[in-house]
């Protein structure tokens, strides 16, 4: 029967290495034993240091997937896995941390469970049931392993992540392990901004209003225009002063998943652009202050109202030619 684990993912030369990385086939790399003799003399120095310096030059795979260059942007081909990383440093606490491989090779959903190079600690991959929703998958994971007391390496949430090359030779295969099928995404905080002239009433939700004006203006997430559109949808949510990670979190639930983003539309926002369009910044109070944008003629304010066909939330704000509220040009 056909194992779940024959897939393709890329290999890179080593750690440094993010460029030419070649395909190979899943299971074949877990089966060789090619550098095994490396792993030996890694697990039996004493000092992390060393192990660290020889573990870097060991070959190295994107498990969750075929890469044209390190970077979850240029994800070619997702390989329907998801990897979890078990490290001793962080699970202390465990009184049975020697028998948690057994525990987890009895889990329907592992494909695969060794050894991490090191020899302390034990990492393995579980399919997923969409992977279109990588971080989705891993962040119900997390929770699930979290609920047995164990505490997962975060790294894995990046679907271009690494795994170094380790041995097992008690590793455990489960060649027709079921797709874990969970998936979670964290609520989206509504965000009460500092004094401003808007004249809504009760709390102001600034993704509504984002959504409502974008509308207004003719544009719209359809083919063709999504990246202009969660580009825009940013850099606007930006200048209400919400926070990145905020707003990658409900593109993430309500647009698109981290895998289909293949552009700095939901970076540039918060980077490059901030300086131009102005943003809220925290102060030691947890309170908004506002840094304001030139007071340049273009920028004359002029009062605009329109109804979000997504909400039925009707806006009626004092805005300038950038859509931001006027009141930024004082």
């Amino acid at each position: 029967m056909e194992s779940v684990l024959n897939t393709e993912v890329s290999c890179f030369e080593r750690y440094s290495k993010t460029e030419n990385p070649v395909t190979i086939n899943l299971l074949t790399w877990l089966q060789s034993d090619k550098h095994y003799p490396v792993v030996k003399r890694i697990r039996s120095l004493s000092k992390k240091k060393y192990r660290d310096a020889v573990k870097a030059q060991l070959p190295c795979i994107t498990p969750h997937g075929t890469f044209t260059q390190r970077g979850a942007e240029y994800l070619i081909k997702h390989s329907g896995f998801l990897q979890y990383d078990i490290d001793l440093a962080e699970n202390k606490h465990i009184t049975n941390y020697a028998r948690l491989k057994s525990q987890l090779c009895n889990i329907q959903n592992v494909a695969y469970c060794g050894l991490s190079v090191s020899g302390t600690g034990f990492w393995g991959l579980i399919p997923i049931a969409y992977p279109e929703k990588h971080t989705a998958h891993f962040l119900a994971m997390e929770r699930d392993f979290k609920a047995f007391g164990i505490i997962l390496d975060t790294k894995p949430k990046n679907v271009a992540s690494l795994r170094g090359y380790s041995y097992d030779e008690y590793a455990h295969f489960n060649h027709q392990a079921q797709p874990y099928q969970k998936t979670y995404t964290p609520p989206v905080k509504k965000v009460k901004l500092a004094k401003t002239n808007y004249s809504t009433t009760g709390d102001f939700d600034p993704f509504a209003y984002t959504m409502a004006k974008l509308e207004s203006d003719g544009e719209y997430f359809t083919d063709g225009n999504k990246h202009s559109y969660l580009r825009q949808f940013c850099r606007m949510l930006n200048g209400w002063g919400v926070e990145a990670d905020e707003v990658r979190a409900y593109v993430y639930q309500h647009f698109v998943s981290p895998d289909q983003v293949k552009s700095n539309c939901l970076t540039d926002p918060f980077t490059r652009y901030a300086h131009e369009f102005g943003t809220y910044i925290k102060d030691s109070n947890k309170s908004f202050t506002k840094k304001p944008l030139s007071n340049t003629p273009e920028n004359q304010s002029n009062i605009q109202q329109f109804t979000s066909t997504l909400t039925g939330q009707k806006f009626e704000l004092e805005i300038n030619q950038h859509g931001y509220p006027a009141m930024w040009d004082s």
